[in-house]
């Protein structure tokens, strides 16, 4: 194939397309890391030497939810579309994905934890349920007031 049939190509374009998504997808994913990821979980452990830690780490939750709203403009415009096939290889990106926020997800739920762990020890209690997460909870958190 000629050098000149080679940028005419369809392939070419496709294969900027896709260079821009996964760099797309890379800023994404740095953000997700350094705000959900790096703020979570140092914000969780601040809250537990507080007075009262789950109402301290739902105000940490709601700063790193407001975070994310304010950089939804790196949010990759193929995530925003929702045009995605399910095939296997889309559900083999989006583990490969998720899989590369994981210090963004642990951060978050580490901060969940703290956050609602208290508040569902009491509903626990009062139906003697999960009696493990209840001991977990006032162990780590402490007991609720």
């Amino acid at each position: 194939m000629s050098r000149r049939n080679q940028r005419n190509s369809p392939i070419v374009p496709d294969q900027a397309k896709k260079n821009q998504e996964e760099h797309a997808e890379q800023r994404w994913i740095g953000f997700l890391n350094s705000n959900f990821g790096l703020l979570g979980f140092p914000l969780g452990l601040a809250c537990l030497t507080t007075k009262t830690p789950w109402i301290n780490a739902l105000l940490a939750l709601l700063f790193i939810v407001v975070l994310r709203f304010n950089g939804r403009r790196l949010l990759p415009e193929h995530f925003r579309s929702g045009h995605h096939r399910k095939t296997h290889s889309t559900w083999k990106h989006s583990l490969k994905f998720w899989a590369g926020t994981l210090p963004a997800v642990f951060g978050y739920v580490y901060l969940c934890f703290i956050g609602f762990g208290q508040l569902l020890v009491t509903s626990f209690k009062a139906n003697h349920v999960a009696p493990w997460f209840v001991w977990l909870v006032e162990h780590y958190i402490g007991a609720p007031p």
